[in-house]
């Protein structure tokens, strides 16, 4: 997996050097947060509950590629460029970026009506196996003054 850095000199147009400001950060963990409460709740049905589950993710995204110095920007791979970032600083293995890159596509597949119960449970475990990433990621970072619930 490739850091922000490494993207942006293989020609990812998809980060803007911009920091996170502390509100913004609080705010995108509240946003994870509540996105996560959705996937976990199973009054919603399974397509909202893997959407908010990759909401979620996303979310996190942002937190921690601003952390680094950057703003995604809306440009080719401007999501999965920075999930593969993300998951470089979170130390997460290649599996698991493979399966976040997964159920990103899963949101994606989503729209075509062939998501199952099945589908709907990874994408949410997964997110789950994220989020203590990020949270643990989080609790190391001396600025770090948010953490998801």
């Amino acid at each position: 997996m490739r850091s922000v850095e490494q993207l942006i000199r293989r020609g990812s147009e998809a980060f803007l050097s911009r920091p996170l400001d502390e509100e913004r950060q609080r705010n995108l963990v509240a946003l994870a947060d509540d996105f996560r409460r959705i996937a976990l709740d199973d009054g919603h049905g399974l397509s909202a509950r893997a959407d908010n589950a990759y909401n979620a993710v996303r979310a996190v995204t942002n937190v921690v590629v601003g952390r680094l110095g950057y703003q995604i920007m809306s440009a080719q791979g401007h999501h999965r460029d920075p999930l593969e970032a993300c998951c470089a600083e979170l130390g997460l293995s290649q599996g698991q970026h493979d399966r976040l890159e997964a159920l990103m596509d899963l949101r994606n597949n989503n729209y075509k009506g062939i998501l199952g119960n099945k589908d709907a449970e990874a994408a949410i475990a997964e997110m789950e196996l994220f989020m203590e990433a990020f949270s643990g990621w989080l609790k190391r970072k001396p600025s770090a003054r948010s953490s998801p619930r």
